[in-house]
């Protein structure tokens, strides 16, 4: 079971060369920031009601980017943040038909409901996580809401999604402390 931070956010910045703890610090504490992002996001895909999972999902989303954009600094753009994960969620085909079709199945009563819910709940946790690891990365290169490149964090944000994937499943089976 994956329950300290490292396990569930792999990739540290340990591994570049001539990193100060600093710069450690910053990273652990926006590592924090997506983490709680993720589990926000699981947490209101779990919501029996569709439709809900998506306007959850943005708005954990852009609570989480709010908190990274203080965080690193950076002045905060509502309407530029949410037209960001608007169109880098949109961007992901296989996300989009994911929850389309997790949020059909919590029309069906009992067995449908749950099953809508827990995938809505998976691919809401993916895509945030991919979100918040495009923005550390956006706000660490000394980038903000307005010196946006969609095009990029697209990319940034598929790559991060399979990963994001695989964090949202642990995060879904590892008993969390309170």
């Amino acid at each position: 079971m994956a329950d300290t931070m490292d396990e569930i956010f792999p990739e540290t910045l340990a591994t570049s060369p001539a990193v100060s703890d600093a710069d450690l610090q910053k990273r652990a504490g926006a590592d924090g920031i997506v983490k709680n992002g993720v589990i926000a996001a699981m947490a209101v895909g779990l919501v029996p009601i569709p439709v809900i999972g998506v306007v959850g999902l943005v708005a954990a989303n852009l609570t989480m980017l709010q908190a990274l954009s203080h965080h690193y600094g950076v002045p905060f753009q509502r309407d530029v943040a949410k037209s960001a994960v608007v169109s880098l969620v949109g961007g992901l085909a296989p996300v989009g038909l994911g929850v389309g079709f997790s949020e059909a199945l919590k029309l069906i009563p009992g067995f449908g409901s749950l099953a809508g819910a827990a995938g809505t709940s998976v691919l809401a946790g993916a895509v945030t996580y991919a979100v918040g690891r495009a923005f550390i990365q956006h706000f660490e290169e000394g980038e903000t809401f307005l010196s946006l490149d969609l095009a990029r964090l697209r990319k940034v944000v598929r790559f991060e999604f399979k990963r994001g994937r695989k964090v949202a499943e642990t995060l879904a089976t590892s008993p969390q402390e309170a």
